[in-house]
């Protein structure tokens, strides 16, 4: 969260009812959300062209295959 504010960014929580899926790719367009950290499960629901704006993404919490990833990969960064 620190980060998220010392760059002057703003820190958005999706609620329990957009975390994977059309809703949590909504959210991310309406938040234009550029940065993210998901986990691959959250990852998996979302299709690349949903979010246009999402340009760095970190993946966490659980083992990340390549092919969830690559996808997101050949569109901006990626870290594991």
């Amino acid at each position: 969260m620190a980060m998220t504010w010392h760059g002057g960014a703003t820190l958005v929580l999706a609620p329990d009812d957009a975390r994977s899926g059309p809703a949590l790719s909504a959210l991310m367009l309406d938040q234009r959300i550029s940065h993210a950290t998901l986990t691959p499960t959250a990852l998996r629901t979302l299709e690349p062209a949903a979010t246009p704006l999402l340009a760095h993404l970190i993946v966490a919490g659980e083992v990340a295959d390549a092919p969830t990833v690559a996808p997101w990969a050949r569109r901006g960064t990626v870290a594991n």
